[in-house]
């Protein structure tokens, strides 16, 4: 996953978060090591989704922590697409949160949110 392509609404805020907070440019990459997967059905339909528990190791600057995302996924072939979603507090991570000027402050706890295609390796 990417840390240059993390958004939220507003551009120049974007890039001030990526910048001054996130460090993507020192910090380009953030890594995400599943170690279990819970609600996997005994038998599946294609095209059906199902949601999942995937817990891992989420490496974000230097620190990596565990972390639980909501996946829901769908297999249509040979091509799996899918939405994780997972909570995170910022400090965890070694950064605090946005402040600008002591009167605007984002929460610690954000949620990240990620869509993948994956595809049967030949």
């Amino acid at each position: 996953m990417s840390i240059k392509s993390a958004a939220a609404d507003n551009p120049r805020r974007d890039n001030a978060i990526r910048e001054r907070w996130l460090e993507s440019a020192r910090f380009p990459i953030a890594e995400f090591r599943p170690t279990s997967i819970q609600g996997l059905p005994n038998a599946y339909t294609e095209g059906r989704e199902v949601t999942l528990q995937v817990t891992g190791d989420l490496k974000i600057r230097d620190v990596t922590r565990p972390t639980t995302f909501s996946v829901t996924v769908k297999l249509e072939g040979e091509r799996l697409t899918g939405t994780a979603t997972g909570m995170v507090r910022m400090t965890d991570f070694g950064f605090d949160p946005p402040s600008i000027l002591g009167i605007l402050r984002a929460e610690n706890e954000v949620e990240i949110e990620f869509r993948f295609v994956a595809r049967r390796a030949p």
